[in-house]
């Protein structure tokens, strides 16, 4: 894989959420890439990045995003 393919954003975004390092998630959700068949959900990442930053309108809006793609 490429740095900048969608996977490894996915899985790199995944391991810090489970981390507890939400910045640097956020950071790694803000890099330019492509999902050409919308296989990962990054929306529902940035919703648990929201929660757990005590950002709740954040959090609902990126969750409700995430399930229209659902």
């Amino acid at each position: 894989y490429r740095p900048g393919e969608p996977r490894i954003l996915h899985e790199l975004a995944s391991c810090l959420i489970r981390l507890g390092a939400f910045q640097l998630a956020e950071e790694t959700l803000s890099q330019p890439c492509v999902d050409l068949y919308a296989q990962f959900d990054f929306d529902y990442q940035r919703g648990q990045i929201a929660f757990f930053l005590g950002k709740p309108a954040e959090a609902i809006a990126a969750f409700q995003r995430s399930l229209k793609l659902q």
